[in-house]
């Protein structure tokens, strides 16, 4: 059965330098609004279609939310709704901070 793959930060950090992924930020406009990590695009939990998560041509797709519990969740729903492969920010926006790494508001 698949899983739900864990990226740590310091690799989504360096997947991103490299023009490798997409990441999709799940949290509500209201949490986008007080800090997001650069790069990432809104898309809402509250409003998400699964079939709108489909990544650019040669990227790969990470979810993130606050802690990592939403993005592993839509991550399951994505897998058991015929998708190959699932993967999120383990820990949230909380662990990309705790490495370090630069946030927005």
């Amino acid at each position: 059965m698949a899983t739900v793959q864990e990226i740590d930060a310091r690799t989504l950090a360096r997947w991103m330098q490299e023009g490798k992924v997409e990441l999709i930020d799940i949290r509500e406009p209201n949490e986008w609004q007080a800090e997001r990590i650069p790069g990432a695009v809104l898309k809402p939990m509250s409003a998400l279609k699964l079939q709108d998560l489909v990544p650019a041509e040669g990227k790969r797709l990470v979810l993130h939310c606050r802690s990592g519990r939403r993005t592993m969740d839509v991550g399951m729903a994505m897998l058991a709704n015929g998708f190959e492969e699932a993967a999120h920010l383990s820990g949230g926006i909380i662990a990309w901070k705790e490495a370090g790494l630069p946030t927005e508001s």
